[in-house]
């Protein structure tokens, strides 16, 4: 029994081992304790054979179980355990079987039915407890059967007085007992089978679902609400705000194919994510055409002025880069106070608010295409050199009129020369 992709048959026992890990070192310690301390009961049973029986149980059964915990337990051999997991067990209850059988043999020479009977229900007993307490891979557990099939035919006719004619039906129970065995671990290792294939959907599942979940909320948000924090608010001091429209959209929208719009909207968008994200920068949403940004969340950066400057300037050359000249960028920044945080419960989003995100809207709505408006607010946090020219006062919208300035270029930084703070 085996998966047929290699690469998933190897996850599965690797999956297996980690999971079992500690569950197998807690069972062979429990089996180095039983049979090490069931040689307080030989002298009992065969005091003539005790010494025997204790040096096959401290030096042929349990050096392999201490092995076994020092495989488990060794960082060293780690790796190999996580591939050899399999093998790995075989060979430990070849190497504890063997001793045991061993014991079996000594102990049931000329022995009667009754002594007869406990030997071979000792082994049956013992078969289920590997079965259990291992989850021996099943072709090996129908190897160790087979090799055990031909000494539980031997040692009830050599080694004991009962007669053929009653040893008959206790092979009979003992062979009808191994292939329960078989089917109980060929039933454990196809159900161990579905539930590693059925996690592993459910993580696959989960991956995606955490992947779409960061590509609309910030990893700090989906963090809080992952740990049930209501409501999830945000107070950030400073932080810059920008709003991009796209002039001219409208009219090409009421010409454009509904398919080639969006893909046209697709195109655009995905290059400003990507801008966006290789800054360190929180996109917040798409209104229509418009396009919005922070800088400075949900973790402070001192720069974040200096950065979402860098952004707005890379956001003019996108249309023209994608072939759409007519299109043109109008674009607005502000500088100052916000509150970010998440609204709703069926198909919630993360928003920010506050006179800063809507000074940063009007500032784009009362700018000029292709040409980047930015307050006073902004300028005074800038720190590296643009190329500004003062505009003049602007009369805003619920504002008096404010003096603003057109961002006219600058030294554009790399993603790898601008980090987030």
């Amino acid at each position: 029994m085996r998966f047929a992709d290699a690469e998933l048959e190897a996850a599965f026992w690797h999956a297996f081992y980690k999971d079992r890990r500690r569950q197998l070192q807690i069972n062979i310690l429990l089996a180095l304790v039983v049979v090490v301390g069931f040689a307080w009961i030989d002298p009992l049973v065969a005091p003539e054979l005790a010494d025997r029986l204790l040096w096959v149980r401290c030096a042929g059964a349990a050096p392999p179980m201490v092995i076994g915990l020092w495989l488990l337990s060794a960082p060293r051999m780690q790796g190999w355990m996580h591939r050899r997991i399999a093998e790995a067990t075989m060979l430990l209850v070849l190497a504890v079987f063997v001793p045991l059988i061993y014991i079996n043999w000594l102990l049931l020479e000329g022995a009667d039915y009754p002594l007869l009977l406990i030997g071979l229900m000792g082994v049956s007993i013992a078969f289920f407890v590997v079965v259990g307490m291992t989850r021996l891979r099943f072709k090996y557990l129908t190897l160790l059967v087979l090799g055990c099939a031909p000494i539980a035919i031997l040692i009830p006719l050599h080694r004991t007085t009962v007669p053929p004619d009653s040893i008959l039906p206790l092979l009979g129970f003992f062979f009808t007992y191994m292939a329960i065995v078989l089917a109980v671990g060929y039933a454990l290792e196809l159900a161990d089978r579905k539930v590693f294939l059925q996690q592993r959907a459910l993580d696959t599942a989960l991956d995606r679902a955490d992947g779409l979940l960061a590509n609309i909320l910030p990893l700090r948000i989906i963090a809080d609400l992952q740990a049930g924090r209501e409501p999830i608010a945000d107070r950030h001091p400073e932080v810059s705000v920008l709003f991009a429209d796209l002039v001219n959209f409208t009219p090409l929208a009421e010409r454009l194919d509904p398919a080639d719009l969006v893909r046209l909207l697709h195109g655009l968008f995905t290059e400003f994510d990507d801008l966006t994200r290789a800054l360190g920068l929180e996109k917040v949403k798409t209104i229509g055409d418009a396009y919005m940004v922070v800088a400075g969340l949900p973790h402070p950066r001192a720069d974040h002025a200096d950065v979402l400057s860098t952004l707005a300037l890379q956001l003019l050359q996108v249309p023209a880069r994608q072939g759409h000249p007519e299109l043109e960028l109008r674009i607005g920044i502000h500088s100052g106070p916000v509150v970010a945080g998440v609204i709703g419960r069926h198909k919630f989003a993360f928003d920010v608010w506050g006179d800063t995100v809507n000074m940063a809207a009007r500032l784009e709505s009362h700018g000029e295409p292709g040409r980047i408006q930015i307050s006073e607010a902004t300028k005074e946090r800038l720190t590296t050199e643009f190329a500004l020219s003062f505009r003049g006062h602007v009369h805003l919208k619920g504002k008096a009129e404010v003096p603003t300035w057109w961002l006219d270029g600058a030294r554009i930084r790399s993603a790898t020369e601008v980090q987030p703070g």
